[in-house]
Parts: C-alpha cells; sequence; structure tokens
C-alpha cells in the first residue's frame, strides 16, 4: 500500500483506508490435503443410503405381508368357486 496515495485519498474523502497491523497478521494458513480417500464417506452412497432404508428386515416383511393379502384377495375374487384354488388360502 502507498502511504502517500491513502493520505491523498484519506484527504479527499474522509475515509482512512490503511490495514491496521491487527488485519495484517490474521492471515489464515490454507489446509494441507493430504489426497487420501475417506474410507467412511466412499461408503456413504445413494445406493448405500436406499438399500439401508429399502431392505431393512421389518420394511420387507411389512410389504410382504401387503402383497400376500393382495394375492390372497385377488384368488379369492377370482377362483372362490374352484376347490383346487380355495386350499391355497
Amino acid at each position: 500500500q502507498d502511504p502517500e496515495m491513502l493520505e491523498d485519498i484519506r484527504l479527499a474523502t474522509g475515509v482512512d483506508l490503511r490495514m491496521s497491523e491487527a488485519n495484517k497478521r490474521k492471515k489464515k494458513k490454507k489446509k494441507i490435503e493430504s489426497g487420501l480417500t475417506e474410507l467412511g464417506i466412499e461408503e456413504n452412497t445413494v445406493r448405500k443410503r436406499l438399500e439401508k432404508k429399502l431392505l431393512n428386515r421389518a420394511s420387507v416383511k411389512r410389504i410382504g405381508a401387503a402383497l400376500e393379502a393382495d394375492e390372497r384377495r385377488r384368488n379369492e375374487e377370482k377362483f372362490h368357486h374352484q376347490f383346487n384354488y380355495s386350499l391355497n388360502n
């Protein structure tokens, strides 16, 4: 920073644009990246998150029960008068 130019600006506008000594010392260091891959982050994919929700034991059991009830109802409507199909329920 040119002190003469900053002084001219301060006299013309009334605004002091000089940086204080405290601001000069507050430079942050850049974080050094190692370039290594985090294994935990690799496992957290869309597929894994969906598998965890959709294929857990309770949801599979609930869906299976709903499908079986629907199939049973459909068979009773279509084949209630036939002896062979009535035993499957």
